[in-house]
């Protein structure tokens, strides 16, 4: 018998030699690759560098302290070309990444296609569209045609795009030039910004702190003016987070409400919470400008079937109509941090004073919905996601979580049974996970109840949108995000419930917050990392999430926009 047992563990060691000598294999060909396009990024960083001035420095300059409609208006009139604007956001953008690390590529292309759009201009029969000359930035994960849409994976590397998704054509036809691709986290399931291919991006007012993720790239470049316009993915605060974490705007819309054909999402097969592709921005006005147009006309109904053919409704957005708006500070599953808390009241008062009526609002059970959301959007107990970490270089802030998901199914629930009495939120998360496709179907089941539930309470509230917190916290160090994963249950609430969702800017974090921090309750492990995490962060920006039911981006946009014109009104009262 002794003789079979050497055997089996003579076999064993085999086994794992040589799964060890390929892995290795592995990691040093995917670190070549890496290398290469390391040196790839910098020869376009350059390249570009060297091209700028073939447009005047005082016209770049000139063309860089421009709002958006004055640009827009400037590019219409004919004052600036395409190509002039394009120069211009090109050294912008490059001094955006040298503070922050958001490129990952330069669209070489926009040039010529800048160069196009200026050839037409010459005509006097030719009518500019809408946005005409408008350098447009774009998130990593979607296709640009002839770039690589790697979502932090090495592994993707070299596989580029046979053609432009539908997003980045519609941009095109309606006279935009896609410019640049930002930086996103690895597998975009983080609401930091890291990955093995392009690094760690940083936060433009604190480089120690996260952007948010997954749009990460685009809200740090935008925050530190390098793009005039970007596109970002959301499939559980990836829009909305980022934008929170810089001071920015940014909408989610309902997920058919834009085309999403030729965007790549953190986790294929997900048939009930679904990625949103969305304009992030320096204003709402500006959100609102692309996806106006966007939605004006036949062009995105009629090349993409599965979207919804529901068109602008300017008589919402520009209506005096005084709304009936729900809001809440606190969702009963994660405290927000009092800088948060606070925004709410802040955009509360701002309402009501602007005319509408607020009510209390309690969003029901968030335990259970974040639970779902975990368990749909993991879809397969973490399979997928643990196969292409397995087969990658894996970035440092990934490791808990990995950790986590490395655990069985079977012994999470079991740890979720005894931590339960103890720390109820962390035995939540833990038996979140489906084990098999019957618990698959009845995460779905318990989602479409919990969304009747949802909706029948904003209807019987006569509600026509909602406020309440982006996030638990400000931003934070680039480790923390993968240790408090839960805090993303004020934003994936609503990828559950498919509402239109958007942030704005509020406040900033003031010194009598960080004082009151030190009063934020510590119930669980959780609670701790999130007071630690939230010090040191005076002056960091701080927004309010509106929503609204599905294919009511207008109403959301509105409240957003009302929200912002109060901000700017009260600041100019202070000066």
């Amino acid at each position: 018998m002794w003789w079979i047992l050497a055997l089996i563990g003579v076999l064993t060691a085999i086994y794992w030699l040589r799964r060890r000598s390929a892995r290795g294999r592995q990691v040093a060909k995917l670190q070549m690759a890496i290398e290469r396009r390391v040196e790839e990024r910098q020869r376009s960083i350059d390249g570009v560098r060297k091209s700028l001035d073939s447009i005047d420095a005082s016209v770049r300059s000139a063309i860089q302290t421009l709002s958006f409609s004055q640009l827009v208006e400037s590019l219409q009139e004919g004052k600036y070309s395409a190509a002039q604007a394009l120069r211009a956001y090109q050294e912008k953008a490059i001094a955006a990444h040298e503070k922050t690390n958001c490129l990952t590529l330069f669209i070489h292309e926009a040039e010529s296609w800048a160069a196009e759009l200026d050839e037409k201009a010459k005509s006097s029969d030719y009518k500019k569209p809408p946005l005409f000359g408008i350098p447009v930035s774009i998130k990593e994960c979607v296709n640009v045609k002839g770039y690589d849409q790697t979502r932090g994976y090495a592994q993707g590397l070299g596989d580029e795009a046979k053609e432009d998704a539908t997003i980045v054509s519609h941009l095109k036809a309606l006279g935009a030039v896609p410019f640049v691709l930002t930086n996103v986290p690895q597998s975009l399931l983080s609401y930091a910004c890291s990955n093995p291919i392009y690094g760690t991006t940083g936060n433009p007012y604190d480089p120690t702190k996260v952007p948010g993720g997954s749009s990460g790239g685009e809200s740090a470049l935008i925050a530190s003016g390098g793009s005039p316009l970007g596109i970002g993915g959301d499939v559980g605060g990836s829009i909305r987070i980022p934008c929170h974490f810089t001071g920015i705007a940014g909408i989610k819309p309902s997920h058919i409400r834009l085309s999403h054909r030729g965007t790549r999402g953190s986790v294929p097969g997900r048939p009930l919470i679904n990625a949103s592709d969305g304009p992030m921005a320096a204003d709402v006005d500006t959100c609102a400008f692309m996806l106006r147009h966007m939605w004006t006309g036949d062009w995105l109904f009629s090349r993409d079937p599965y979207v919804a053919p529901v068109p602008w409704r300017e008589e919402i957005y520009s209506s005096e109509r005084k709304l009936i708006i729900g809001y809440y500070d606190d969702d009963k599953w994660f405290l927000p941090t009092p800088a948060l808390r606070r925004a709410v009241q802040e955009a509360k008062e701002i309402l009501e004073k602007a005319g509408h009526r607020l009510i209390r609002f309690d969003p029901p059970d968030v335990s259970a919905a974040f639970s779902h959301f975990v368990s749909a959007v993991s879809v397969d107990g973490g399979t997928y996601l643990l196969n292409r970490l397995d087969n990658d270089i894996l970035d440092d802030t990934y490791k808990p979580i990995v950790r986590l998901y490395r655990i069985p199914l079977l012994v999470q629930r079991a740890l979720s049974y005894l931590l339960r009495p103890i720390y109820p939120r962390l035995a939540t998360a833990l038996r979140c996970m489906p084990r098999n496709t019957s618990e698959l179907r009845s995460v779905y089941e318990r989602i479409e109840l919990y969304r009747e539930r949802f909706t029948r309470q904003m209807e019987q509230l006569g509600l026509d949108a909602i406020i309440c917190p982006v996030q638990v916290m400000p931003a934070v160090p680039h480790d923390v995000p993968m240790k408090v994963f839960a805090t993303v249950s004020y934003t994936g609430l609503f990828n559950l419930l498919d509402y239109a969702a958007g942030v704005v800017r509020v406040t900033e974090v003031s010194e009598e917050d960080e004082q009151a921090l030190e009063n934020y309750p510590v119930n669980d492990p959780w609670d701790k990392v999130v007071k630690e995490a939230s010090k040191g962060a005076v002056g960091l920006p701080i927004a309010v999430q509106c929503v609204a039911p599905p294919f009511r981006e207008e109403i959301c946009l509105r409240v957003m926009r009302e929200i912002e014109t109060g901000v700017r009104t009260k600041t100019d009262r202070k000066h």
